[in-house]
């Protein structure tokens, strides 16, 4: 069967959500919501990604951004054409997008946006990540308890080197500051630190994949696109902007969505969902991790090297086992059924500077990641 554009879906999607239509919600056509094509019985229905309607039909101007961004980044966030207006907001060409199982930042909330040059696309890795084009970038905001706190960019320059560094944000958003050495914000009893540029290379690095949550499995599930006041697949809105090759990509029932680490799905994958967002950008064979420790949650259990399996180095700061690691040492980066012995437990329950996963862009421990981990390991009766 003859596959369905995206824009000819985009153009039905138009046309059925005008003033005289049902609500975004539940769109429908005079014949119960098929397409009518002409083909035999006068019917086609859509399916695959032609199935998944966008939730934007096209992006908005993003140019004085990209220029602006790939040169020095100015002093002021009002400068550097991404947002505009009092209080600063995104500029309207910005691509909004969100995550299944999010990165732990000290329970601050996010927004996430994406900009590319006009025609480029973001390149799809075999092992299903987003890379940057040249001369795109891509933007977060953190806000704690409704407080906005900062802007964080990465920026994949013309010359392919990547630039990371962020602003601190005014409580009011009216401006915010380029913190290339970065800084520590404290308003009450609270506190934010804002990373350096530094810093942000440390995780943040020119391999493959330089951002962390951009890949299919992250992005492979439905966002409310302010602008449309529809919600809609992100893959297939992509793909329908222009910023992704629907060829590069299997069908969606053939891409594996990561799951919300608290949702209430099956244990072991939720477990796995979080080291994946958490850890795995440099656990992994490729990244700045130590060992042969794999956090992907693509591998399988056993190509963790986590079960039973002694550290590359360290034991926690009170085990009895002492420094070092080794046959003579208690503590395993697993061991089944017993959390206490577990060090991937110990680390992620960390403050230590020393001791703690991840080492940096973390103060606050993930409680409910705590519990999670804890049980998952708990209910493990074998390495097999």
């Amino acid at each position: 069967m003859k596959r369905l554009s995206l824009a000819l879906v985009a153009a039905w999607y138009s046309m059925a959500c005008n003033d005289d239509s049902p609500s975004h919600g539940s769109p429908t056509t005079s014949t119960g919501g098929q397409i009518s094509t002409g083909g035999e019985g006068g019917k086609i229905e859509p399916e695959g990604w032609d199935a998944l309607l966008p939730g934007l039909d096209e992006r908005g101007d993003t140019e004085p951004c990209l220029v602006t961004m790939m040169a020095a980044p100015p002093e002021k966030l009002s400068d550097t054409g991404c947002f505009e207006g009092t209080p600063l907001k995104p500029i309207s060409g910005l691509v909004p997008y969100n995550v299944n199982s999010p990165l732990w930042s000290d329970a601050a909330e996010k927004d996430r946006y994406l900009a590319l040059p006009e025609g480029a696309v973001l390149e799809v890795t075999s092992r299903g990540d987003l890379v940057l084009p040249m001369g795109a970038l891509a933007i977060k905001l953190f806000y704690l308890d409704g407080r906005p706190l900062e802007a964080r960019f990465v920026v994949q320059t013309a010359e392919e080197s990547l630039k990371a560094f962020s602003y601190a944000l005014d409580e009011d958003l009216a401006e915010g500051t380029l913190a290339l050495e970065g800084t520590t914000m404290n308003w009450g009893a609270n506190s934010w630190t804002v990373p350096s540029a530094e810093d942000c290379l440390d995780c943040h690095t020119d391999d493959d994949a330089p951002t962390i949550g951009l890949e299919l499995g992250q992005l492979h599930r439905e966002l409310l696109y302010p602008s449309t006041d529809r919600v809609a697949n992100q893959l297939a809105t992509l793909a329908a902007v222009g910023m992704l090759d629907l060829e590069d990509l299997d069908e969606p029932d053939e891409i594996e969505a990561l799951p919300d680490p608290l949702d209430d799905g099956p244990i072991e994958a939720r477990a796995r969902s979080y080291l994946h967002a958490n850890c795995a950008h440099c656990h992994n064979p490729s990244g700045k991790g130590s060992g042969m420790l794999d956090l992907r949650y693509s591998v399988s259990f056993l190509g963790l090297s986590a079960c039973n399996e002694f550290p590359e180095w360290g034991q926690p700061p009170l085990d009895t086992g002492g420094e070092g690691g080794g046959p003579g040492h208690q503590s395993v980066i697993i061991a089944p059924g017993e959390p206490d012995r577990s060090l991937l437990l110990s680390r992620i329950s960390s403050v230590n500077s020393v001791w703690q996963m991840p080492p940096l862009a973390r103060d606050v421990v993930d409680e409910d990641a705590v519990l999670l981990i804890e049980e998952w390991i708990r209910q493990m009766e074998s390495c097999d």
